[in-house]
């Protein structure tokens, strides 16, 4: 491990704010879509995914001629397809709606650790397998659900390469890793997205189009009142 004795928390923070988007892009974005595609067992499904700062998280999925919805409206998660209009809403609970949770927050679950609960500890500096330069780890920590989060830092680019939650400590991590990131708009969007629990790989997904302040109402992200 290197020495970081000279390296503190808030320094990268600070670069990592800065890393993610230029300086007269950081407050004047307040929403995101991504359109693109994952596959997932064998199986390729196309989405577009809507984020809104601080914390609003709409998901839509084409799969197979049908067609699913997921949102988090700030406090709760939801799953519903439109192609079943009498089914009703299933309600995201314990690691899947702390997932959505993180995936909602705007400004990313390192810059959004307080806002998520979390507070933030400066590991090291290590070196990760497949990633050139060495990393900052960090470990979020101390939230009421007792779940952890590992953020790995490139000491290069200071963006974010790589993140693994554990909902205890004695749990194996969902590892996501980050990479092609692109500049849009100012910001830089990871393109290639893979995920992977206990070596074996989950999904991957490809990030197709991006695009910023896209003029996304609130009320995009609540419940239809017919699934109330």
């Amino acid at each position: 491990m290197a020495n970081t004795e000279n390296v503190s928390l808030t320094s990268i923070l600070r670069k990592h704010r800065r890393a993610q988007a230029d300086i007269a892009k950081i407050y004047s974005a307040d929403t995101l879509r991504l359109k693109g595609e994952t596959e997932q067992q064998g199986q390729t499904y196309r989405f577009t995914l809507y984020k809104k700062s601080p914390d609003l998280l709409r998901y839509e999925i084409d799969y197979k001629e049908r067609s699913f919805v997921i949102i988090y409206d700030g406090s709760h998660g939801y799953f519903w397809s439109p192609d079943e209009a009498d089914r009703p809403v299933e309600v995201a609970g314990g690691t899947q709606e702390l997932l959505l949770q993180h995936e909602a927050s705007f400004d990313g679950v390192l810059l959004g650790a307080s806002a998520l609960g979390y507070r933030t500890e400066l590991q090291g500096l290590i070196d990760l397998p497949d990633q050139p330069n060495p990393v900052f780890h960090i470990l979020l920590y101390g939230a009421e659900h007792g779940g952890l989060i590992d953020v790995y830092i490139d000491s290069s680019t200071y963006l974010e390469v790589q993140r693994s939650f554990r909902p205890s400590e004695n749990d194996p991590p969902l590892v996501t890793t980050f990479g092609d990131y692109r500049r849009v708009e100012g910001f830089m969007i990871p393109f290639k997205i893979e995920n992977t629990y206990e070596g074996k790989l989950l999904s991957q997904t490809r990030v197709l189009e991006a695009d910023l302040n896209a003029g996304i109402l609130g009320f995009f992200f609540e419940l239809p009142k017919a699934k109330r």
